[in-house]
C-alpha cells in the first residue's frame, strides 16, 4: 500500500500528499488551496507511482558524510603514531666523558681486560668512537624523522578529507531538510 496519493486540482494538474498531510492543506503550482481528505477518504484517491515517490534518505549518508567520516579515521590513522614517534625521538650521544666513570670502569678491569681495551685503542684510535656514535645518531635521526613526517603526512591528509567535505562539497536536500522530490514544482516547471 502507498504512503504517497495524488490529489487532483481543478487545473488538472495532480499533487502528491501523504497520509500525514490528511486533514491538511496544500499548496497547488496554480496557487489554490486544496483541503487535503481525511485518512479515510485518502486511501480511496489514486496511488501515487513509485518512480514519483522521493525516498526517504535522511537515514542514509551523503559524500559529505562520508568523506568527513573517512578522513577522521585517515586523520587518526595518522596522528596516533606521529604521537608514538614523536616521544620516541633519539637523544643525541653524550659526547662529554665523566673522568670518575671512566676511573671506576678502569678500576674494575682485570690486568688483561686493560691490555685489550689499550690494544683497540691502539687499532682505532679515540676519535673513531665519537664518529661512529655520530654517524649512528644522524642514522637514527633520520630515520626518526621519515617516520614521524610520514605519519604527520597521512593525517594531513585525513584533515584536508574532513575540510572538503566540510567546505567544499555541498549539502544535500535530504540533510538541509528540504523536498528532494517536488512533483507540482517538476511539473509547473515543465509547462513552462
Amino acid at each position: 500500500m502507498s504512503d504517497k496519493y495524488l490529489l487532483p486540482c481543478s487545473c488538472g494538474q495532480k499533487i502528491p500528499v501523504t497520509k500525514g498531510q490528511s486533514g491538511g492543506q496544500v499548496a497547488c503550482a496554480c496557487g489554490a488551496m486544496l483541503d487535503v481528505p481525511t485518512l479515510m477518504e485518502l486511501t480511496a484517491l489514486e496511488p501515487a507511482e513509485a518512480d514519483n515517490v522521493s525516498r526517504d534518505t535522511s537515514g542514509r549518508w551523503g559524500i559529505r558524510q562520508r568523506l568527513i567520516l573517512i578522513g577522521l579515521i585517515v586523520f587518526l590513522m595518522g596522528l596516533g603514531p606521529g604521537v608514538y614517534v614523536f616521544g620516541q625521538r633519539p637523544a643525541p650521544p653524550n659526547q662529554e666523558i665523566d673522568p670518575d666513570r671512566v676511573q671506576e670502569q678502569f678500576d674494575r678491569l682485570t690486568p688483561l681486560g686493560t691490555w685489550r681495551v689499550w690494544h683497540v685503542f691502539m687499532e682505532t684510535g679515540l676519535q673513531r668512537r665519537t664518529q661512529n656514535l655520530n654517524v649512528a645518531y644522524e642514522e637514527a635521526l633520520t630515520t626518526w624523522w621519515l617516520r614521524f613526517g610520514t605519519s604527520i603526512a597521512v593525517a594531513g591528509v585525513g584533515l584536508a578529507l574532513v575540510l572538503v567535505g566540510v567546505v567544499v562539497v555541498p549539502q544535500s536536500s535530504a540533510e538541509t531538510g528540504e523536498a528532494s522530490d517536488n512533483s507540482a514544482i517538476d511539473a509547473d516547471a515543465e509547462d513552462e
